[in-house]
């Protein structure tokens, strides 16, 4: 092996150990909170909606990541272990890169953003998008069964996770058209609704957790009968 693979491989190994890391740290319910309750902070006391384009990114955008945070926190808690490295990263990556679609306009051009506050790519049909060729994606690649075509699957689940982390802030801090191409009007929720949610994602669960109790509840003896040590039953 070359030494340039041999650094390329240590390289993803350290890239992948740190995505599991920050995975198991931010499943933590105290390391979610203080997140949202950083996010909380930000959006009330810096009034970045009235900054420029690049100040304005750079207040927004670790909200967002925060925001992808509390999320892949919520889902290694509910798995129980951490997701693969591939879809972690993905969705890291796109709950900030789905913001590329902003730079026409800040150019002077409107080919994203005619009649709407936010660009064209601000709305649920790339969600569904991603979703259908994830699942089309997930059916070639248990025929195919390739590493390439698993890691392809991985991604895209990834991104629309990141996607869909990402307009859950977005529809609560402006708004944005979230139905377009059906119509160009404008949705936002209260701001409230952003915080509730979070606080909701991070209450999430091991799943393992809800089928203990689940099995413990099957197990309690009938309302109308209680075994004794001896055999018989009472009424």
């Amino acid at each position: 092996m070359s030494f340039g693979n041999r650094a390329r491989r240590l390289l993803a190994g350290d890239q992948n150990g740190l995505l599991r890391w920050l995975a198991q740290l931010v499943s933590r319910h105290w390391v979610s909170l203080i997140l949202v309750l950083a996010i909380v902070i930000v959006d009330l006391t810096i009034p970045w909606h009235g900054l420029s384009f690049v100040p304005r990114a750079l207040i927004d955008e670790p909200c967002a990541v925060a925001t992808a945070l509390v999320v892949l926190g919520a889902i290694t808690r509910f798995r129980g272990t951490p997701p693969d490295p591939k879809f972690g990263w993905s969705m890291l990556a796109w709950s900030v890169l789905i913001d590329i679609d902003h730079l026409p306009a800040e150019f002077g051009s409107s080919v994203l953003t005619e009649g709407t506050p936010r660009p064209y790519l601000h709305a649920l049909w790339v969600l569904v998008v991603l979703i259908v060729t994830m699942i089309i994606a997930r059916y070639w690649s248990r025929r195919a069964k390739t590493s390439v075509s698993a890691a392809t699957v991985l991604i895209l689940a990834g991104t629309a996770w990141g996607v869909f982390a990402h307009y859950l802030r977005d529809v609560a801090t402006a708004p944005m058209s979230l139905w377009w191409p059906v119509t160009k009007a404008a949705v936002q929720v209260p701001y409230w609704t952003y915080v509730l949610e979070l606080l909701i994602i991070v209450a999430i669960r091991p799943i393992h957790e809800r089928k203990s109790l689940v099995e413990a509840q099957s197990a309690e003896p009938s309302d109308r009968t209680a075994v004794l040590q001896d055999g018989r039953t009472l009424p």
